[in-house]
């Protein structure tokens, strides 16, 4: 029993720092946008606003049963989530000042009625464990939008590969903590966002070989006829 509570301490651990470096992700393209490379709309709205919702569950979910690394990477997760929505608000508005600060009023009123709530209405943490399986399967599922459009265009750029394979990692090892210790609002939203995640890179990686191979073959074709035309 002591050997599986520590070896779920190494893992909780590892799994926090594949989550710091998931979390960290977006942060290039976050970069774009405000470079005015990129626009907001790379992002699925549904994925920015789940990404404050379902770490904010987790945080809840984990200091009600004192749990405490988990606790520190949902808090890691919720930060960013709240610092990326902020970003996402004010392009979204096309930079209106205004209506930005509404915006931020109305997301900020709302995360506070519904810490509010988690804390003080929702008496039981098994309702909130439940919640938060939820919110993180909508996560795993948010950017199957890409995933359409990746197969009618074949635009891999969409799927971040990156943020694919952070998410993949950080899902394994929250995968294998729940499993240890035996928590089922931790083992199924994790098991389905890693096959998710390996579906993604397979995606990703498949269209990556076709467009390769395809430049390789166009490049070949116009070489073939510039030879052609110096003779």
């Amino acid at each position: 029993m002591a050997d599986t509570a520590l070896i779920a301490k190494y893992v909780s651990l590892a799994g926090t720092c594949m989550g710091i470096g998931l979390g960290l992700t977006p942060i290039v393209p976050f970069m774009n946008i405000i470079k005015g490379k990129e626009s907001v709309k790379i992002f699925p709205e549904t994925l920015i606003f789940i990404n404050i919702f379902c770490p904010h569950l987790w945080c809840t979910y984990w200091i009600r049963q004192a749990v405490f690394i988990p606790f520190f990477s949902a808090i890691f997760g919720l930060v960013l989530g709240i610092v990326f929505a902020t970003i996402y608000l004010y392009f979204y508005l096309n930079k209106s000042t205004s209506k930005w600060l509404l915006a931020v009023c109305a997301e900020l009123s709302i995360f506070f009625c519904f810490h509010y709530f988690l804390l003080y209405i929702l008496p039981k943490y098994e309702y909130i464990g439940f919640a938060a399986m939820v919110s993180g399967i909508i996560t795993s599922i948010a950017p199957a939008q890409n995933v359409i459009t990746v197969f009618k265009k074949g635009q891999y750029k969409l799927i971040p590969i990156w943020t694919c394979i952070f998410g993949g990692l950080c899902s394994g090892f929250w995968l294998i903590f729940g499993i240890l210790i035996k928590d089922i609002y931790n083992i199924i939203p994790n098991a389905i966002s890693l096959m998710i995640q390996v579906c993604n890179i397979s995606i990703w990686t498949y269209f990556y070989c076709t467009r390769k191979e395809e430049k390789e073959d166009k490049e070949e074709e116009e070489k073939l006829q510039d030879e052609d035309n110096e003779h």
